[in-house]
């Protein structure tokens, strides 16, 4: 996946071979147009402006900037961007066709989507990805930390006849 730079982003970066303040920067993507039009966007959000592929860096830069990259960080356009796409997914979920489908089989499917949507918004809202939100989760269950609520809808997904049981499995929930 290309990493997309702002000017302010890239001078922040304090890359070798790439300007460090943001006018210098935003002069250095300007640049970079004439030559490679397909490596330089407009910046979405607030304020306009240009963002630059990582492509268009140079080689010392670049290897500089995936050094730097050890963890992911998620601006808050793209956090957006991802919460608009679940809330999309859960309107596909809530159209199939519920005619086919019992009462009980509805209700166990929409606790299985709510624990899904739950680990999308812990991975959102902390940073830390689908794995590690699914290990909190699984974890939380396990020590019995969870609160009523989320234990209801946890017994509910496990669809289980005559067993009320609250336990998660890591791989289950990767199914």
């Amino acid at each position: 996946m290309v990493r997309w730079l702002s000017a302010s982003e890239l001078a922040a970066a304090k890359l070798n071979g790439v300007p460090q303040s943001r006018e210098n920067a935003a002069r250095f993507i300007a640049r970079i147009i004439p030559q490679s039009p397909e490596l330089v966007r407009p910046r979405r959000g607030r304020g306009g402006g240009l963002e630059v592929s990582e492509l268009a860096l140079p080689d010392a830069a670049r290897d500089a900037l995936k050094a730097q990259s050890t963890v992911a960080q998620i601006r808050p356009s793209d956090a957006q961007e991802l919460a608009d796409a679940l809330e999309s997914d859960k309107r596909q979920i809530a159209t199939i066709a519920m005619g086919s489908l019992t009462a009980r089989q509805r209700r166990v499917m929409e606790a299985r989507q709510t624990i899904l949507l739950a680990i999308e918004a812990q991975a959102i809202s902390t940073g830390c990805g689908k794995d590690n939100a699914i290990r909190q989760l699984v974890a939380a269950a396990a020590a019995q930390t969870l609160d009523p609520s989320q234990t209801e809808i946890i017994c509910v997904a496990n669809d289980r006849t005559g067993k009320r049981s609250a336990s998660l499995s890591r791989a289950t929930l990767y199914e």
